[in-house]
């Protein structure tokens, strides 16, 4: 027999029959024996993935993208080709001002 300490209890025996009485307590306060059905896992898989997809939609309700597969859009994805396009501009049209202003006191 294995070597264990078991404090509280004055036999193995009266271990056992304590251990035998918390199992039954908690299979009655679960509703008894668990489900082995493969009928009700399986409902319980396709639950499951139906609650992960309503979470998905939240996310992209609450983020705003039209997509949720998983791939990332380009307006999403990356923000950082806004800022590029902006900096772009703002020099080009920076460069027609000075060529403008340079032109009018020339001439």
């Amino acid at each position: 027999m294995t070597n264990f300490k078991a404090r509280g209890f004055d036999s193995p025996a009266q271990l056992k029959e304590h251990l035998d009485d918390v199992l039954e307590t908690d299979n009655d306060a679960e509703g008894g024996q668990f489900d082995n059905d493969e009928d009700a896992q399986t409902r319980e898989v396709a639950w499951l993935r139906k609650d992960v997809s309503d979470l998905w939609l939240q996310v992209d309700a609450i983020y705003g993208r039209a997509e949720v597969s998983g791939s990332v859009t380009v307006e999403a994805g990356v923000p950082w080709l806004k800022i590029v396009g902006a900096l772009a501009l703002t020099y080009v049209l920076a460069r027609v001002a000075r060529v403008t202003a340079r032109n009018k006191l020339r001439g």
